[in-house]
């Protein structure tokens, strides 16, 4: 019995694992990218490629960006995160616009932590 409560308990953990992603400007949008080896490049391309329970995180660096649409939900239990990878600083850097530079209409879950 202890093996099939294990089991079950092993199933469930990886059913709601959460994904790392990695965003930086030397990186390429391409979908085998996406990893600390081989990020993305861009916040548009990024957000197109993760779901609920994804963590996507920013090396320091400028990031040139004009107009950035979040379309995605996260859950309750699986929010989807755009953060700064740990003691680097990432700019989202809009030059000299005047324009929004981030939208977010009606989606649930999202956490933006550390981008600049």
């Amino acid at each position: 019995m202890k093996t099939i409560t294990f089991f079950i308990c092993f199933l469930v953990c990886l059913s709601v694992s959460a994904q790392d992603y990695y965003v930086a400007p030397t990186g390429t949008d391409t979908p085998s990218a996406g990893t600390l080896a081989n990020p993305w490049r861009s916040f548009q391309y990024a957000i197109s490629q993760v779901s609920a329970g994804a963590t996507v995180y920013f090396r320091g660096g400028v990031y040139p960006s004009s107009y950035v649409v979040i379309n995605k939900n996260g859950n309750a239990g699986n929010y989807i995160k755009f953060k700064n990878y740990p003691i680097e600083v990432p700019i989202i850097d809009g030059g000299n616009s005047l324009q929004t530079l981030l939208r977010i209409t009606d989606q649930s879950y999202i956490i933006i932590d550390g981008l600049y």
